[in-house]
């Protein structure tokens, strides 16, 4: 299975500058891509990142965390997951006409009406419910990070080996400043649900 991710920077003609969202988006999706054709930023400040299903929240979690690690900026997303279907494995995201595609497209638009910033679609109700609920939830949790709470968040999706010494070192601060900085931004309940959203999956599968 894979997940596709549509996406749009928030008032992004409202930055400074558009280099303040464009660069930490360019470089977080090219971690989270496995080819190049698995990523795009198309009409200024949209986007579309394709991978592995298991690793839909993660990827989304780290793209949040990239842009709240800038300030103010943050991004809007539809998650979508399935099969690949008549796209294959090798076609460009950017020219996908699957049905993950074509559905994580139509969800985005549905969230601008909503006024809410990230939502998942599988196909099952009940775990589409399930999920949506919990995503909710930690969007109070995503939307109150502070640079200095996304940045740590951001080191720890990508690396979730990394112990608090290991990121202090990687930032030049103290271990204590590290965890204080999980606490206030309740981080590790936020890798609590991108663990049991993998766990999900496999039931579903």
């Amino acid at each position: 299975m894979i997940s596709i991710i549509t996406g749009d920077i928030i008032q992004s003609r409202q930055a400074e500058s558009h280099e303040l969202w464009l660069n930490p988006l360019r470089s977080v999706l090219e971690k989270l891509a496995r080819e190049s054709g698995d990523r795009n930023i198309f009409r200024g400040d949209s986007f579309q990142l394709r991978v592995p299903a298991e690793e839909a929240f993660s990827a989304a979690f780290q793209i949040r965390a990239a842009m709240r690690s800038r300030g103010e900026v943050d991004a809007r997303m539809a998650i979508a997951i399935g099969e690949n279907g008549s796209d294959g494995p090798n076609r460009q995201v950017s020219e996908s006409f699957g049905k993950t595609a074509i559905t994580s497209g139509e969800l985005l638009e549905t969230l601008k009406d909503e006024r809410q910033n990230l939502m998942f679609v599988s196909g099952d109700e009940h775990l589409d419910r399930e999920l949506n609920l919990m995503l909710k939830l930690v969007l109070v949790i995503l939307d109150a990070w502070s640079a200095a709470s996304a940045e740590i968040a951001l080191l720890m999706l990508e690396e979730r080996e990394l112990t608090q010494t290991e990121i202090g070192r990687r930032l030049d601060i103290a271990q204590s400043s590290v965890s204080e900085r999980i606490k206030r931004g309740s981080i590790q309940e936020v890798l609590a649900l991108e663990s049991y959203y993998r766990w999900r999956l496999q039931q579903l599968i």
